[in-house]
Parts: C-alpha cells; structure tokens; sequence
C-alpha cells in the first residue's frame, strides 16, 4: 500500500449543515457517550492528517474550543457541504483536503490511505468512498472523500453556475471512487434514534 503523506493532507470536518433531521441542533455538538461527537471524529482524523479544521456556521466559539480552526462558509444561508469544502479549499495549506461528516463516529483508521492509494493509481483530482449497502450494491458515500486543493477555482465555478450537488461536482472532474468494507465508518447520526444506536454499538465493541 502507498504509503499516506500525512503532512501533505488537511482534514476537514463538515459541521456547517442546519441540523433538520434532529430538530435543528447542531449535530457536531449532540452528546455521544459523554463526549461530543465532533470530538470523536476529530480524534480519529487526528493520526491521518497534518491540520484539522472544521467547517462550521454556528457555535462558532464551541467548535473553536476543540483547538482547531473553524472556517465559515463564503456563501450566505446554508447552501450545502460544496459551499463548506469551498471555503475550507480557499485556506488549506495543504496539496490534498480530506472531508468527512461531522456524525459518523466510526471512521476507519486506514481511510484516508485508502483514498490516497487510489487517487495515486488513478491520478484522480477527487476519490470519494462507496460501500456496500443492505442489498450488496455499491453505494457512493460522497461526504468521505480526498479532494486535490488545486480544485478550488473548479468548485467556485460550479458553484457561481447555481449547482449545489457535491457528487455531480465530483463526476464533472477527473474522479474515482474506492471501496471502504468496514460499512461501521459511514454510519451517522441521522436522528435521535440513529444516535441511540450507534452510542451503544460504541459501547459494546
């Protein structure tokens, strides 16, 4: 396996969404066995990127209190992850942003070597993770992915033209994707009862 370049990758945790799904609250900040769940995230991210940082529109000060920087979106209202991954893409110092999800507590220690490997075979601009759904199909996980941050001015065009659709950016470019088999890494904290789930599968492994 390639080996990942750690020091060459930022990671971004995509927390700036409205939270419609749990009743508007700040899904980053929900309580996840004792700890936020934005913590557990950034924790396992820690170890696979040089710098953190945190795409957030709301509780600001909060986010900022985990010792990373929190980026804003450019964008006014809400206008999705893309508006989110634009901002941070405009302030990474890095060649390679990494995204994920600010609700999926088990992300795999080994994804972003997974998609660093490919984008390195396939000399992709973005790689974004798939796994296997319930009925054995493979499923585009589009919020796991590995994006070249030369790939800005892309997304702001995309963006300008009124396109808001992060897998329809990512199919416009040079894009692959890679399987991830542990399915435990894109579940995420949908509604309050997704969360009771998935805090005692934390508990009991």
């Amino acid at each position: 396996m390639t080996s990942l370049p750690v020091d060459q990758i930022t990671g971004l945790i995509l927390a700036g969404g409205r939270g419609v799904r749990v009743g508007g609250v700040d899904k980053g900040l929900l309580s996840f066995n004792d700890e936020k769940i934005v913590q557990r995230v950034l924790r396992s991210l820690k170890p696979q990127a040089q710098l953190i940082l945190v795409s957030a529109n709301r509780h600001i000060e909060e986010y900022e209190s985990l010792g990373v920087p929190v980026i804003k979106d450019r964008l006014p209202d809400y206008q999705g992850p893309l508006a989110g991954i634009e901002a941070a893409l405009s302030v990474c110092p890095t060649p390679y942003m990494a995204l994920v999800p600010c609700d999926a507590p088990f992300i795999s220690e080994n994804l972003l070597a997974l998609l660093y490997e490919k984008m390195e075979s396939t000399n992709a601009n973005i790689v974004y993770a798939e796994g296997l759904g319930l009925d054995g199909q493979l499923e585009a996980e589009p919020m796991f992915a590995l994006i070249r941050t030369c790939m800005l001015s892309s997304l702001r065009q995309y963006l300008d033209s009124g396109r808001r659709k992060v897998l329809a950016w990512y199919q416009s470019t040079d894009h692959a994707a890679v399987l991830v088999e542990n399915s435990l890494c894109f579940a995420n904290a949908n509604t309050p009862e997704d969360f009771e789930s998935l805090q005692l599968q934390a508990k009991n492994a």
